[in-house]
């Protein structure tokens, strides 16, 4: 049995929402934010953000929409995209 997760977000928002509220938050632009995710809702933050990481276990249609793709969540992905923003951060 395949168990979806569920994703709640006030109507006419996404997470593109919080991407465009962490910005202004820290005047900042959303080209300077990087996003991780493995999931299609994720794929409106991708979009917003300047920097967007799938994870190795998204779906494909996912994967190509991020500008990174790392490992699978069990393959410790989250920290390799984290290394990798870290890296490009310390230049």
């Amino acid at each position: 049995m395949l168990i979806e997760p569920l994703d709640i977000t006030p109507a006419g928002e996404d997470k593109s929402t919080f991407v465009e509220a962490m910005a202004k938050h820290l005047d900042i632009s959303t080209r300077n934010i990087a996003t991780i995710g493995d999931m299609r809702n994720d794929l409106a933050m991708f979009a917003k953000s300047g920097l967007s990481f799938a994870m190795g276990n998204a779906e494909d249609n996912v994967k190509a929409q991020a500008t990174c793709v790392t490992g699978s969540n069990e393959n410790d992905g989250f920290a390799e995209a984290v290394d990798q923003i870290l890296a490009i951060d310390s230049r």
